[in-house]
């Protein structure tokens, strides 16, 4: 049969639209309906017969990173348990990559249940049109969105779980306690500085912009800090760490810099990753709900396929405390 864009072009409609009425989902007044069927006769085309795809399109940043490889097979899972066949495409965490693929899928003719989309931009211009073909769930990294943008958001409280942690190295007796974040385009590190800082605030200490350093997600990025850690007049007795990754970075250079982690430096990472058990001393972590975020979003997606309104989720994060944080006994 001709493309729901051709029949979408002759009869003058939206590739939704006639998407979707020829899907069985939409009701359409008399005349609209007419439009499209004459627009199938006059290109030759007859109704499918075939049922609607099952396909769903994960699209995540990488693999290299643990949380992401633990995300993308949650929600695979959670796909597969629904029913669902899933497909995960990696964007290597560049925008541009986002974009194209996501104009990829806007010019396919193949069809889709839905798509779960975990970037590493604060927007991807083009969503909101796909969500115009299929139901689209953003998940885990937030998006900057317009006024009339309604795509929802399925992730972890960031602001709340920060503050947690925070507040957990100040329980520990630490004052002096550096933020090592993430890049500070993206609305989650600008979350999770803001629940550091509010814990600080809540305590009475203060923010101090010297021992607050951003880079990207990376373990590369937490070695590079210390380097600055070393520059300052006063050393921090903690830090939190907006990823776990990065604090592997951090461990793993500390030696080198001559720095005792936790006798020197306490350190609590932020996402829950399963190596941070593995390393010594083990990481004291913030974990993310992988589990509860994947089911989360794919209930949502189903609810937006039966046209059902849906919301915004931030779910709550867990203290596994470890041995990279010891009580501060003294002030420098």
């Amino acid at each position: 049969m001709a493309s729901y864009s051709a029949i979408a072009r002759v009869a003058g409609l939206s590739v939704s639209t006639v998407s979707r009425y020829l899907k069985g989902e939409l009701t359409l007044k008399p005349d609209t309906e007419s439009k499209i069927l004459e627009a199938m006769r006059t290109l030759g085309a007859t109704p499918p017969t075939a049922t609607v795809s099952h396909t769903v399109i994960i699209i995540v940043p990488e693999l290299a990173n643990p949380y992401f490889a633990s995300l993308a097979e949650a929600l695979s899972y959670a796909a597969t348990a629904r029913g669902l066949e899933p497909h995960i495409t990696l964007s290597g965490g560049d925008t541009k990559n986002e974009t194209d693929i996501v104009s990829r899928l806007l010019e396919s003719e193949h069809e889709i249940y839905g798509a779960v989309y975990v970037g590493m931009s604060k927007d991807n211009p083009h969503l909101d049109d796909l969500a115009a073909r299929f139901p689209v769930v953003v998940a885990d990294e937030p998006i900057e969105r317009t006024n009339t943008s309604t795509l929802p958001f399925i992730g972890a409280d960031n602001f709340a779980g920060a503050f947690q942690a925070t507040n957990y190295l100040i329980s520990m007796g630490h004052t002096q306690i550096a933020h090592i974040g993430g890049p500070t385009d993206l609305l989650s590190a600008r979350q999770r500085q803001a629940g550091y800082e509010a814990a600080l605030t809540a305590n009475s200490l203060e923010v101090d912009p010297a021992i607050m350093f951003h880079g990207p997600y990376s373990e590369k990025f937490g070695a590079s800090v210390l380097t600055q850690f070393k520059q300052l007049s006063h050393q921090p007795t903690a830090a939190f760490i907006s990823s776990d990754i990065v604090a592997i970075g951090v461990i793993s250079a500390a030696s080198q810099y001559s720095i005792r982690v936790p006798e020197d430096l306490s350190l609590i990472g932020f996402d829950g990753i399963k190596v941070g058990a593995w390393l010594r001393p083990q990481l004291t972590t913030i974990a993310q709900p992988i589990s509860d975020i994947a089911h989360t979003v794919f209930a949502e997606l189903t609810a937006l396929r039966n046209g059902h309104t849906v919301t915004d989720h931030a779910l709550p994060m867990e203290l596994t405390i470890r041995e990279s944080v010891i009580r501060q006994t003294n002030t420098h």
